[in-house]
């Protein structure tokens, strides 16, 4: 029955009982039909409103208005379109069988009662005793019917409640007023609370009084609890939006701003105060060109369309605030809920300014919040076996779009058939067949609506509850979006509550402090931070309270799990959890920056320690003062214990400790590692193109890290070469007595300084270059001026002392040299004895040296240069270390470098020159070159003298010398016969000589024997051997002077030397003033076996022929000497020619006309001399 007392249902035994159709009386007014029916129906209507009651009555129906007694019973309906309605039950009472007949539909009331387990449904008597108890009662209150029938219902109030008389104050007002509802506390059987939902309706008898109760409880603790625990996480994700660190936003697929936080407008550089709400695509974003991207390029817009999240984007945002900023943007699409996007931008600027060193991490985001809906009344219908309505609600009939009408008697599937097949069928059918209660969410598309459903089977039908819980649902999935965002942020999230202890954390908090989730709930803050931090924290948080600050940040160090420290920055704030404040907050690692920070700092230093060091390198010349000083900064600044610049001997494959610091005392300067192979760290650089870096040399199997690096105690360590890796000029190394690992920045800093000494070292080797190369330009134009003055002055000379003395005084008197001594061998003792000296005195006092390889000075360069006939010289006395005998020496006679200058000419040694200059590497390359032709010139001056004594002088002194059975001295098998005369020696080059002779006959043989038997007899020709002459002229071809040449070198000449029947003879002429003694021993140290036969003092005869000789001497260059001699011997005056000019030029390496021009001055000058004799004998 409606509210105004119109029936809105009738059921089919009312027809019987009222006499009319029940199609007829639906929508009519019952007053009418009832006797005082206006006072009846106000009754109903008033006792209805306060609740279930029981009357009876007279009803008049029938064409008579025939009077029937009914008793009528009512229930209010309190919700659903028929809220404020009534459902009527009439039992006819005017018979036993009609009244058995109400019986039984009490008792199929009852029955229905009993079936529910989702209420507690139970009679009381007016005294508030128990009567009746239901399955929904027993299961919700926990006792059975045998335990708490006849019991008083104030059992099920709390102490409290019977204290303060709750439970009769409640029957008083459910009694006055037909009925009671309230919530609150109740106590089941086992003593535990629950949060229930009351009605208490009174019960009436026929006068009106009350005669009991019908009470019905509902246990509300679980929706409760979700409804308290969602405001909770509500208001705590709230806070959390609020003071997340990043700008975060919620928009629609038109754009619009779903939910935005304060941050995000403000690094968007809008006002806060700006009356439009902010839609995507108002701010222009530009790229890293500066152009601004296109809308649909944006990462919102790329994430709606795709529907794929996009991480990371960096943008560029000129605010309106005139800031222009770099923005991290990450976009990602609701997965649930197609057509929307969560945003968030974080401030990257900073981390831009540091030219992208510090690692970018991507910024909170999270997701809108969104208002609790109230809370879902539940709805019920009652299926029959064959699947039709039997009963629905006024709730149920709301939420399935239905009027009762139009479900009750069909069919759920025929009504609903999208339902078949799906969780509903499947649902209902198993709990039938199993008769087990079941319980399921499930959504209903038809009515776009989730359900939470509990369907309770019988042996008659199925009895549904449920209700929609589709705003829970709802809220779910909002809570899911934010536990999202909470968890997709890289960042740690926590909360807790006013004692400190943790109610919330997210995956990232948890990886960040190493503890799982379950370890920290309920656990003190402390445990993961310093006490010290928990105050500081609500002091902050407090100060937010007073609004003395608007966000609080707070550095602080996390204590790992695993024992470990990471440093880290939360930003926080406070909320309100159960009347009293908490804090959450956001935590950031920030370990990353702040290493990137210091790695910047160490950068900034080390560039200011290569900058310093390179402004140094151009102002200071001084080398080891630069390299002392870098090997202190490289030490100094990555804390390392000590350093060293190792110079490379190449020579000596050894490293030397040039300069350092942290080392022992007397390795700097003394000390020396292994260039060779992976011999040491050093000499493995050398090998290596990259930097050698060392974290544990006891583990290294690169090389063999023994020796001074081990004796210092040296664990790890870095070393780079100095110079172009294919020609170093050393190691610079840096080691430390601790393992540990160097990171990139170090081994550049180390090579940056090796750059520098590198540079400096080229820079100074360049300079003394160019200084070397001027006082080199100044000696050898100084060289140049001595040899032309020894050029000269020899002519002026008449002896060899006067000549040396030429020499050394000259030079001695330039600024390239110091002192210059001249010396010679002494044959029997084999020490070197001074012959003459300039610019020192006494040079030799001192020292004693021999050319004798084992004794003293026998290795030095005098020796050297008597040993082989060639220059030596000692580029730096300092550091040569074939020199250190006469190191001390030469720091008292203060140079630096020397030269030992052989004087010879043609094969003849005659001394040796030693010159000595202060300057280091005075003698290289055209010095030294200059200084050996000035040997050479010396040597030929000395020569040339000597010979011009032989040749000018009337007075000779002539040795004659005899070497017996000379082929068996040769070890010539064959005895040889005959004679064989050599006339004349021309030396062509230092290498080659030609030695004109005659043999006889007999004698021929022999010749090719001695040629085949000595190496340096090179080849024989014979000319006219067919002839049968009695002496054959030959040709002889030697690589080495003979004895002929070295004695005419010497200043003497040979008369004759002659082999006859196997001995042979040699007589030799020399000037009275040449070294008679120096000829023997040439003449012995050629043959040994040599007898001198006669020494005696001879007096030229012809007078003509002396002076003609002298005038030839005088008048007769070297080469016109060497032509005239070799054609005469070679027999180019004879007719017939025996040679001709073209065969003289071949054999004199000289082209035939160069030939006839040296022959005809020769013969010219001659002949000159030869007429001037013949007419001073005519006159």
């Amino acid at each position: 029955m409606g509210e105004r007392g119109g029936r809105t249902a009738l059921r089919d035994p009312r027809d019987r009982l009222v006499g009319h159709d029940r199609r007829a009386l639906v929508t009519e007014v019952i007053a009418p039909a009832v006797r005082d029916g206006e006072r009846v129906t106000r009754e109903m209507l008033d006792d209805g409103d306060a609740g279930s009651t029981r009357l009876a009555f007279q009803l008049r129906h029938g064409p008579n208005r025939e009077g029937r007694w009914l008793e009528h019973r009512s229930e209010p309906i309190e919700d659903g379109p028929l809220a404020g309605g009534h459902v009527e039950l009439y039992y006819g009472i005017a018979d036993g069988r009609e009244s058995e007949s109400t019986a039984e539909r009490d008792d199929q009331f009852e029955r229905l009662v009993d079936a529910v387990e989702e209420y507690a449904i139970f009679r009381l008597d007016e005294n508030g005793h128990v009567e009746s108890w239901n399955h929904g009662a027993e299961r919700i209150k926990g006792y059975q019917a045998t335990e708490i029938v006849g019991e008083h219902f104030s059992t099920f109030y709390t102490r409290d409640d019977r204290a303060a008389d709750i439970p009769d104050r409640n029957l008083r007002a459910a009694a006055d007023h037909g009925s009671f509802e309230s919530e609150g506390w109740r106590v089941r059987e086992d003593g535990s609370r629950f949060w229930a939902s009351v009605t208490i309706s009174a019960v009436y008898d026929d006068s009106g009084d009350v005669k009991g109760f019908v009470k019905v409880t509902r246990d509300m603790t679980d929706r409760r609890e979700r409804e308290r625990q969602y405001r909770r996480e509500r208001d705590l994700l709230q806070q959390i939006l609020d003071t997340a660190p990043v700008g975060i936003g919620v928009f629609d697929e038109r754009g619009e701003a779903v939910r935005i936080n304060d941050r995000f407008t403000e690094l968007l550089g809008r006002e806060a105060s700006d009356p439009e709400p902010y839609r995507l695509g108002q701010q222009p974003l530009l790229g890293a060109d500066g152009d601004v991207i296109p809308f649909d390029d944006r990462p919102a817009a790329r994430a709606l369309a795709t529907g794929e999240s996009v991480i990371d984007r960096r943008v560029r945002v000129d605010g309106n605030d005139d800031r222009t900023r770099w923005l991290s943007v990450n976009a990602t699409p609701f997965g649930d809920e197609p057509g929307r996007v969560v945003v968030t931008i974080a401030d990257v600027t900073r981390l831009k300014e540091q030219a992208e060193r510090l690692e970018r991490q991507r910024d909170d985001i999270e997701s809108e919040l969104r208002v609790v809906f109230d809370r879902i009344d539940d709805a019920f219908f009652a299926l029959d076996g064959s699947w039709q309505f039997t009963h629905v609600n006024g709730r149920a009939a709301d939420l399935l779009s239905r009027s009762s009408a139009e479900l009750v008697g069909r069919s759920v599937w025929d009504v609903f058939p999208e339902a078949r097949g799906t969780t509903f069928q499947e649902e209902y059918e198993e709990a039938m067949e199993t008769q087990e209660t079941t319980s399921f969410e499930e959504y209903f598309e038809p009515l776009n609506t989730w359900f939470e459903v509990s369907a309770y089977p019988s042996e008659s039908g199925l009895s549904v509850y449920f209700r929609d819980v589709t705003d829970r649902k709802q809220r779910e999935q909002e809570l899911e979006l934010y536990e999202t965002v909470v968890e997709t942020v890289d960042d740690g999230i926590y909360a807790v509550d006013s004692d400190a202890e943790f109610v919330m954390v997210n995956d990232g908090f948890c990886e960040l402090t190493g503890y799982d989730r379950d370890e920290l709930l309920g656990r003190h803050a402390t445990a993961i931070h310093d006490g010290d931090v928990t105050g500081r924290a609500e002091a902050m948080v407090d100060e937010i309270l007073d609004e003395r600050r608007s966000v609080a940040t707070i550095e602080l160090d996390i204590h790992r799990k695993d024992g470990g420290s990471v440093p880290c920055e939360s930003r926080l704030a406070p909320f309100e959890l159960n009347g009293e404040y908490g804090r959450c907050g956001v935590v950031r690692d920030v370990s990353a920056r702040l290493e990137q920070e210091r790695e910047l700092e160490t950068r900034v230093r080390q560039q200011e320690v290569v900058t310093g060091l390179g402004q140094k390198a151009l102002e200071d010349r001084d080398l080891d003062a630069l390299m002392r000083e870098a090997t202190a900064l490289v030490s100094s600044t990555l804390e390392n214990d000590s350093c060293a610049v190792l110079e490379l001997d190449v020579d000596a494959e050894a490293l030397s400790v040039r300069q350092g610091v942290g080392w022992q005392s007397g390795v700097v300067g003394a000390a020396t590692v292994s260039a060779v192979g992976g011999e040491s760290q050093a000499s493995y650089t050398l090998q290596s193109r990259d930097p050698v870096v060392v974290e544990n040399l006891e583990t290294e199997t690169r090389f063999d890290g023994s020796g001074l690096l081990t004796e210092h105690g040296v664990r790890s360590g870095i070393s780079v070469v100095i110079g172009p890796w294919d020609d170093p000029w050393g190691v610079l190394s840096t080691h430390d007595s601790v393992e540990r690992s160097f990171a990139r920045t170090d081994v550049d800093f180390v090579q940056s300084v090796a750059n520098v000494l590198a540079s400096a070292i080229d820079r100074h080797a360049h300079e003394t270059r160019l200084v070397r190369q001027r006082e080199q330009l100044r000696a050898l134009n100084d060289v140049n001026r001595v040899v032309n003055d020894i050029t000269v002055a020899v002519i002026e000379q008449s002896t060899r002392a006067e000549i040396e003395e030429t020499v050394c005084e000259r030079l001695a008197g330039t600024e390239s040299y110091c002192f210059a001594w001249v010396g010679e061998v002494d044959v029997a003792s084999e020490d070197v004895c001074m012959r003459t000296e300039a610019g020192v005195e006494n040079y030799l006092a001192e020292i004693d040296l021999s050319i004798d390889p084992d004794g003293p000075g026998g290795t030095g360069p005098t020796a050297r240069a008597f040993q082989t006939g060639e220059i030596q010289t000692v580029q730096d006395v300092a550091t040569d270390p074939e020199y250190e005998q006469w190191r001390d020496h030469a720091e008292r006679y203060g140079y630096r470098s020397s030269a030992a200058v052989p004087i010879s000419h043609d094969g003849t040694l005659y001394g040796v020159l030693n010159v000595y200059a202060e300057r280091p590497y005075a003698f290289e390359g055209e010095e030294r070159s200059v200084l050996r032709q000035l040997g050479r010139v010396v040597g030929h001056a000395i020569a040339a003298m000597e010979r011009k004594h032989a040749l000018m002088s009337d007075e000779l002194v002539q040795l004659q010398f005899r070497i017996p059975e000379i082929f068996e001295a040769l070890d010539i098998g064959d005895a040889v016969t005959g004679t064989i005369t050599f006339d004349q020696t021309v030396p062509l080059s230092e290498s080659e000589y030609v030695v004109y002779g005659h043999a006889t006959p007999d004698a021929v043989e022999g010749v090719r024997s001695i040629v085949d038997t000595i190496p340096h007899w090179i080849a024989v020709t014979f000319r006219d051997e067919d002839e049968g002459a009695d002496r054959i002229p030959f040709e002889l071809r030697l690589s080495e002077p003979p004895v002929l040449s070295a004695v005419a070198a010497a200043g003497g000449s040979v008369e004759s030397a002659r082999i006859e029947d196997g001995d042979y003879e040699m007589t030799v002429h020399l000037s009275p003033t040449a070294d008679a003694k120096r000829i023997i021993d040439l003449v012995r140290a050629e043959y040994p076996a040599v007898s001198l036969l006669k020494r005696t003092q001879v007096t030229r005869t012809d007078e003509s022929s002396a002076r003609m000789r002298r005038e030839l001497a005088e008048a007769l260059t070297d080469r016109q000497r060497t032509t005239l001699e070799m054609a005469y011997y070679a027999g180019f005056f004879e007719w017939p020619r025996h040679v001709s000019g073209k065969e003289m030029a071949e054999t004199m390496s000289v082209s035939p006309p160069t030939f006839h021009q040296h022959l005809r001055k020769a013969e010219r000058k001659v002949f000159d001399s030869l007429f001037s004799h013949a007419a001073e004998n005519a006159g």
